[in-house]
């Protein structure tokens, strides 16, 4: 089960181009396909804590959610 924390409004970019927001979601965990079941439809960026294990997941360009390796400062 997932709940989104926050929603981003959308932007307006250098190019005058819309930009979708990006969105901050939070998991039970990853066992119980909850990454599987996070919306598609967000703006790249857009994050997911998942609390069984602390790993963080993004939204990418690809249009897919995929762990991120990085350091992460949760603010």
């Amino acid at each position: 089960m997932y709940s989104a924390v926050e929603v981003k409004d959308n932007y307006i970019n250098a190019l005058g181009a819309s930009i979708k927001g990006a969105s901050f979601y939070i998991c039970d965990g990853e066992n119980d396909s909850d990454i599987e079941k996070l919306p598609k439809n967000v703006g790249i960026g857009s994050r997911a804590l998942v609390i069984q294990t602390g790993h963080i997941y993004m939204f990418g360009p690809s249009k897919k959610w995929s762990l991120y390796n990085g350091v992460s400062i949760m603010n």
